[in-house]
């Protein structure tokens, strides 16, 4: 069982997994970036994006 505590600086579990800190960071920033066009796009032009995720 997982006790509680802080999450390490240098490693973060997920699905099992020891993920080293520099593939968070990668994934973080894709994320980030990945947020950042979600916003513009719905922003922008709300009705078109909501049509076109209608499918």
């Amino acid at each position: 069982m997982a006790s509680g505590g802080l999450i390490p600086t240098l490693e973060i579990f997920h699905d099992g997994r020891l993920w080293p800190r520099p593939i968070i960071e990668e994934i973080m920033t894709l994320s980030a970036i990945v947020g950042i066009l979600r916003l513009e796009l719905t922003v922008n032009s709300p009705r078109r994006y909501r049509h076109a995720t209608r499918r």
